[in-house]
């Protein structure tokens, strides 16, 4: 007797592969980064007129953070 529709099987996809780990840098550049930009903002708050440029460098900063937590987010 034939199947009815309803209880045939049905194709499920092979499962995708799991990305391989990332490399050792990525951690270091990322966390490092992030700690140079708190580093820059707290040197100009503590110490004014020790970096030239003036308040650039909190902008600086806060780019260095930002662009270690976008390293970070490709950590697996």
């Amino acid at each position: 007797m034939p199947k009815s529709k309803s209880k045939r099987d049905t194709y499920t996809p092979p499962p995708k592969p799991k990305p391989p780990p990332s490399p050792t840098w990525v951690p270091v550049v990322g966390t490092g980064l992030i700690i140079a930009g708190i580093v820059v903002i707290l040197v100009n708050y503590i110490f004014p007129g020790f970096l030239p440029g003036g308040n650039a460098w909190i902008f600086g900063g806060f780019g260095f953070m930002a662009v270690g937590l976008g390293i970070l987010s490709q950590w697996r």
